[in-house]
């Protein structure tokens, strides 16, 4: 019924998408700013073998393709080393064209193109180096954070790479075939219109250094303090596509009744026309990884396609808007129980990190529990009252009812009956007794004495 690949390959579709459309942008860019449409395009072509180049080595040390993996990858510092190599050789054909006064035959755009290589080789090949060096760090990292942010680090560094090592070879190599040596190169017009804009902006900068001084280090400052006042997180909230309720119960439920409740829940669930599938898990084996009594229940809720999802008061809901109606929902029609909302993954992940299945989580010891009831409640009060703290919910182990029977001594005194026989006889008809055993075959099942419901 849950099936992750679902979201794995959405993920992967999400990535995908994302990847071409970058390398296009990148593309539409590159033939607007550098001018020559041949140079473009070859600095174009760094893009998919540097995806290649990076796809192998993924494959050769056992990185995964992951959002994080691959959504580190930057098609714009992909192609930097490439654009530099290239807009320098460029130049350099512009300039000997100009001092020969004629086109270059093919054997000159080569070595036009040699020279420009090895005059710009230090300049971005330490300009490469130094982004890749900036990740080194990230590699000492450990636990969790290291899982997560290595492959990132690595995809990364080996694509930088690859592109470095494309800009030098491939590239030039590209670039005397198909570069023309004649003399037509002038600016693009986007940089025309860029110059006629900026050069007025520039003067008046250079004509009061100290007051763009001044400004600068005023939105330094302000940027600063705007920053501290952002939230935080570890990572950011990934829409998993699907729902998932915990629902808290009181500790004394049984498991017909729970079962029970479940049932009427998921009914309730079911009614929703954007909910597809709905089931549970209640309670789980006693083991120390994750306990869960039979009072706990597990809801899974699998969405339809949000192209399928009605409208609703004469719009589409949004997935918070479903969340909250589903809460809204069962609150109203099953009192006495509490639903914690979060997404299947998410609320696994947080279990692993915090030993909660909230995000933030206050833990509260003691051995009172009236007492730290109390505490727990004032806890919540004031976790309430910060800003962007969202659902506050309280997660009480509880207490289950006792019934206490004391005998009373000095009538069953009168009546010659010790207070033993009356525990004994209570205990019988609350709680039952084994008088026996049924045996069918190698099976032996107990016998039960106990008063009826």
């Amino acid at each position: 019924l849950y099936d992750r690949s679902e979201l794995v390959n959405a993920t992967l579709q999400t990535i995908e998408h994302n990847l071409v459309t970058g390398a296009v942008l990148v593309l539409v860019v590159l033939l607007l700013l550098v001018g020559n449409i041949r140079a473009a395009i070859i600095t174009a072509i760094t893009i998919p073998l540097s995806l290649l180049f990076t796809f192998i080595l993924m494959k050769r040390f056992g990185i995964s393709g992951n959002l994080m993996s691959l959504g580190a990858l930057d098609f714009g510092i992909i192609v930097d080393g490439a654009v530099i190599v290239l807009e320098n050789c460029v130049r350099t054909i512009h300039e000997r064209t100009k001092a020969l006064k004629r086109d270059l035959s093919r054997a000159e755009v080569q070595e036009a193109v040699y020279d420009a290589a090895i005059e710009i080789r230090s300049a971005a090949g330490f300009g490469e180096l130094i982004i890749i060096v900036v990740f080194l760090p990230v590699f000492a990292l450990v636990g969790i954070e290291g899982k997560m942010f290595i492959p990132m680090a690595a995809t990364f560094s080996i694509a930088v790479f690859g592109a470095l090592v494309l800009s030098f070879t491939t590239a030039p190599a590209l670039a005397s075939l198909f570069l023309s040596g004649k003399a037509g190169e002038k600016e693009p017009w986007l940089f025309r219109l860029v110059q006629k804009l900026y050069r007025p902006l520039l003067d008046r900068a250079l004509a009061k250094p100290k007051r763009v001084m001044g400004i600068g280090v005023v939105s330094v400052l302000i940027g600063g303090v705007l920053f501290t006042r952002l939230g935080g997180e570890f990572l950011p909230q990934l829409d998993e596509g699907s729902l998932a309720v915990q629902l808290v119960r009181p500790v004394n439920t049984s498991i017909d009744q729970s079962v029970e409740l479940q049932r009427i829940t998921e009914k309730l669930i079911s009614e929703f026309p954007e909910v597809k599938d709905v089931f549970s898990r209640i309670g789980t084996s006693e083991v120390a990884t994750d306990p869960m009594g039979v009072n706990l229940a597990d809801t899974y809720i699998m969405l339809q396609d949000r192209k399928n999802w009605p409208e609703v008061q004469g719009h589409r809901r949004n997935k918070e808007q479903l969340a909250q109606a589903i809460l809204e929902k069962l609150e109203a029609e099953i009192p006495g129980q509490r639903a914690l909302l979060s997404q299947p993954i998410q609320m696994r992940f947080n279990e692993l990190l915090e030993g909660t299945r909230a995000d933030v989580s206050v833990k509260v010891f003691g051995d009172d529990m009236k007492q730290l009831t109390a505490i727990t409640r004032q806890v919540s009060e004031v976790i309430e009252r910060v800003p962007g703290s969202g659902d506050v919910e309280l997660e009480l182990k509880g207490t289950s009812p006792l019934l206490r029977i004391i005998p009373k001594e000095g009538i069953l005194a009168q009546l010659g009956v010790s207070s033993r026989e009356v525990l004994e006889t209570v205990e019988v008809a609350l709680g039952g007794t084994e008088v026996g055993y049924l045996f069918e075959g190698v099976k032996r099942f107990p016998i039960v004495v106990r008063l009826s419901d």
